[in-house]
């Protein structure tokens, strides 16, 4: 375990100073200090803004024109996670209202996988015989599908923000790229954008006008502001301010299934949300059902209009997510048994027991437990499908596109990606990834825990707690703050939780006797060597306790 720590200061100092001292070491300077606390508003942006082709908005708008005109059927396919459940949910409820026939779809995760499938798009086209489909959430590395689609006559518009594993799709009609928002964000400005133009062709008056207004100020930011979080997003520029603003649209909503959601995961009266709100608790939800059964409820949950519905739509996402995480826990041990006591620096396993729908689950724990490289993929017999995540300073969608000649297919981000192979490439691709890992400093594989700010504990207060609350959303780039102090006193601790695997301290800073309340989230295992009147240094975030009174309640990140 290593420590870079980035700022010190060695007395007392107000929040101000502190708070201007992180955002500086991240980057961060006076003129923009303001812009970051206060992301501008995104009612009044267009599409153009976020980086997309002003002639290829421009392509899609004349061919939904067209589509609205002669009444022709449409079909958005969708990707099962959230990102692709909320954009599917902004899109299909925009040109509904609108009064265009349209439907959404998407894949089923065992039996298609990722973005276009044959199997997929021979469904649909049978179903719904559409004569335009809106890709979202993936299509921009898909020419052979869109090919197909087009000789069927069949016209399609994608919408994507991720990594070009090759030349943009030359039979798409429009392409709505870029990398700047994921794709909820990029369906969000794109709907905005069409209201502007469509209001005075299809003359929308009265209540649905009224609607589809309310419905793209509150309901459609909320759900890209959830997506932006769960997508991953860097928290800077405009994904940060669709979070940001997203976040406080969220209490708002007038989305009646996402309204029951919020009920079924205990936070429906809540006034204010966070990151680890859209995170930890609506994300994982909405991703559950595409993990264990089929995305499309949850887009319908997100569609519905009707209380019945919605209720019963969001117990199954509940029960859904409930089965996500038995399933986790029983996979996950079968994960680490087949690891064993591996030295390698990239983890690649494959079994037949593996679920499609939770090896990102799998690889993503594994990687943060072992830090390393991690691919996981089931056998589904002649192929391999998994997904992949990495550690920073290792882009795994590049050390795939290297090795693409083992791979049937790949794509996503720096950090995360999805695979599949034949079984009888396995062996070839994890010498080839054990071999390139060769080429990586050895610093690179050793965790490093990034300090924001060393300091004394005595300049914890409610104030800094709250100043901190400002620098919200947290995520990608733009991390809780993480401080240290040393010195630090354990006076009293006590196991809590079912389990009693989480441990409640009380510490005291040597200078001054105050004492602080924390709580180390699995840390019993860490504290049964270390005794009540132990001098330690402690890593932790600072957040504010608001029930009965505010005081600040520290959680511990490392102890030693």
């Amino acid at each position: 375990m290593k420590f870079s720590i980035i700022n010190t200061i060695t007395s007392l100092t107000n929040s101000e100073i502190i708070i201007a001292r992180i955002l500086a070491s991240r980057g961060i300077g006076k003129d923009a200090y303001e812009l970051f606390l206060k992301p501008p508003s995104v009612k009044d942006l267009e599409i153009a803004d976020i980086g997309v082709d002003r002639k290829e908005y421009v392509h899609a708008s004349k061919r939904l024109l067209e589509a609205y005109k002669k009444s022709e059927s449409v079909v958005i396919y969708a990707d099962y996670d959230v990102d692709g459940v909320t954009s599917a949910s902004i899109l299909w409820r925009f040109f509904h209202l609108l009064g265009f026939s349209v439907m959404p779809y998407t894949p089923n995760r065992k039996k298609e996988g990722y973005g276009f499938s044959q199997t997929g798009i021979d469904y649909v086209l049978k179903k719904y015989n559409p004569t335009l489909i809106i890709a979202v959430d993936h299509g921009v590395s898909e020419e052979k599908y869109i090919e197909y689609l087009k000789k069927n006559n069949v016209d399609t518009i994608v919408l994507d923000h991720h990594i070009q594993t090759a030349g943009s799709p030359k039979s798409v009609d429009a392409l709505i790229y870029t990398k700047q928002v994921s794709a909820a964000g990029i369906s969000y400005f794109f709907v905005k954008s069409l209201y502007k133009e469509f209001e005075k062709i299809i003359q929308l008056t009265g209540e649905k006008l009224i609607k589809i207004k309310q419905e793209i100020d509150i309901d459609y930011l909320a759900l890209a502001g959830i997506a932006s979080l769960t997508d991953v997003m860097p928290q800077h520029g405009m994904a940060r301010a669709l979070a940001h603003h997203g976040l406080r649209a969220l209490h708002k909503t007038s989305l009646v299934g996402l309204r029951y959601l919020l009920r079924e995961a205990g936070i429906e009266t809540k006034t204010t949300f966070s990151s680890y709100d859209a995170g930890f608790i609506i994300g994982p939800r909405l991703n559950a059902v595409g993990r264990v059964s089929d995305a499309l409820q949850a887009v319908r949950l997100l569609c519905t209009n009707s209380p019945q519905s919605a209720m019963r739509l969001a117990k199954t996402v509940e029960m859904a997510n409930k089965e996500r995480q038995k399933m986790f826990d029983i996979q996950m041990k079968l994960a680490l048994e087949q690891l064993g006591d591996s030295s390698e620096r990239i983890g690649f396993i494959t079994s037949p027991h593996f679920e499609e729908g939770i090896v990102g689950l799998i690889a993503s724990k594994l990687m943060e437990k072992l830090y390393i490289p991690m691919l996981v993929g089931v056998d589904n017999g002649p192929e391999i499908k998994g997904s992949a995540r990495s550690i920073q300073g290792i882009d795994i969608t590049e050390i795939l596109k290297r090795n693409n000649k083992f791979l049937l297919s790949y794509g996503g981000h720096e950090k995360a990606a999805g695979f599949t192979l034949l079984k009888e490439h396995v062996e070839d691709l994890k010498a080839a990834l054990v071999a390139r890992m060769d080429g990586f400093d050895d610093e690179l594989f050793e965790r490093l825990i990034r300090v924001d700010m060393e300091m004394p504990l005595s300049n914890i207060s409610v104030q800094l707690g709250t100043a901190l609350e400002m620098l919200e959303p947290f995520g990608e780039q733009n991390r809780e703050p993480l401080f240290m102090s040393r010195d630090v006193s354990i006076i009293h601790q006590k196991k809590v939780g079912k389990t009693g695997k989480h441990v409640q301290l009380f510490l005291k800073d040597t200078a001054t006797s105050k004492t602080y309340k924390a709580i180390f989230f699995n840390g019993d295992e860490k504290l049964e060597s270390i005794h009540d009147f132990t001098s330690v240094s402690v890593v932790y975030t600072i957040g504010i306790d608001r029930w009965a009174e505010e005081k600040c309640v520290l959680k511990i990140v490392h102890i030693q």
